[in-house]
């Protein structure tokens, strides 16, 4: 359960804080990351945090959200900012960044410290086409991950898109674990 309250203020900013009470009942042991598992159980823990926005629709704007306690049978604090840029109503450019600190977590009561960084980008044309960009990097399992998708409406509710997704090992030399191209035309008809 996640209980909430939410400041508003006038220039349209906000200050939301929570208290979220978790009842977890794995029956098997849970892999979360490379080399740690949750040995079954019962675990019933409380965590608290913190989110500060700036007015969303301002030309710039960021976000703060923190939280910290319980984790299953272990502790995690997380902080994550993210900016967001738009220098024109048709391009927006943002970027985030968590770091997670892990405490005494698991069957190997484990402490260790995550990272996730991410820029996106995103452009219009016009209000039926656009194409955008995410990529994606996560220490926890040295993975990156790219995505790209443009879409088109070429008629009313009539659409083509065309996806690139690329997930690879942060090695040099290593080629992509999974790489895909998806064309995607759906169109309205009418009888």
């Amino acid at each position: 359960m996640t209980y909430t309250a939410e400041l508003l203020f006038l220039n349209g900013a906000t200050i939301t804080p929570a208290f979220e009470h978790n009842i977890q009942r794995p029956t098997v042991a849970v892999p979360l990351f490379p080399r740690v598992s949750i040995a079954p159980g019962s675990y019933d823990y409380v965590r608290t945090g913190v989110t500060i926005r700036s007015d969303q629709s301002a030309p710039i704007a960021g976000t703060l959200t923190t939280s910290s306690g319980a984790f299953f049978d272990g502790n995690l604090d997380r902080a994550e900012v993210t900016t967001r840029w738009s220098p024109s109503p048709y391009v927006s450019l943002r970027g985030s960044y968590e770091i997670n600190r892990l405490r005494s977590l698991g069957t190997r009561d484990s402490s260790f410290i995550t990272h996730l960084a991410g820029p996106e980008v995103r452009i219009f044309l016009n209000p039926r086409v656009q194409w955008s960009a995410f990529y994606q990097y996560n220490t926890a399992v040295q993975r990156a991950s790219l995505n790209a998708r443009f879409s088109w409406e070429f008629l009313p509710l009539s659409f083509l898109y065309v996806v690139y997704n690329d997930r690879q090992a942060v090695m040099t030399g290593t080629s992509p674990m999974a790489r895909s191209l998806i064309v995607k035309l759906s169109w309205l008809g009418q009888l």
